[in-house]
């Protein structure tokens, strides 16, 4: 269970800043934002997952 929250807390936590109704954030006038997020989300989860098997954890 941990293993699972420790994945899927980063996406949740930049979809939670996204999507809170706030002026300025920032990217909102870049039509390529969503697209840069969608890698950067893409790439964090390889990234995660090598982490935590080279510590032990899966």
């Amino acid at each position: 269970m941990t293993a699972v929250a420790a994945i899927l807390l980063p996406p949740s936590l930049i979809a939670g800043v996204l999507g809170a109704n706030v002026g300025g954030i920032p990217g909102s006038d870049d039509p390529w934002a969503f697209a840069v997020l969608v890698v950067v989300i893409a790439l964090v989860f390889p990234v995660e997952l090598w982490v935590l098997r080279r510590l032990g954890w899966l």
